[in-house]
């Protein structure tokens, strides 16, 4: 697989987001949490379009609906 290399300029809070999701996800890499995130944003435009929102059910039955493009 071939692959590219892509040069980001994140901010001091983007990173340090990124830093705590992948301690969070125990990714090995910073390309492992992007990829995912990827996927999980491919997903959601595949399967709602523009206005979906991401419904997340807690184990103690309560719900958070987020609204990803505003």
């Amino acid at each position: 697989m071939k692959k590219t290399r892509i040069q980001l300029d994140l901010s001091p809070k983007a990173v340090a987001l990124l830093d705590e999701l992948k301690a969070k996800t125990e990714a090995t890499s910073y390309a492992e949490v992007i990829r995912n995130a990827i996927k999980l944003y491919d997903g959601i435009i595949e399967e709602g379009g523009e206005d979906a929102r991401l419904v997340v059910k807690r184990e103690d039955g309560t719900t958070a609906i987020l609204r990803l493009f505003i």
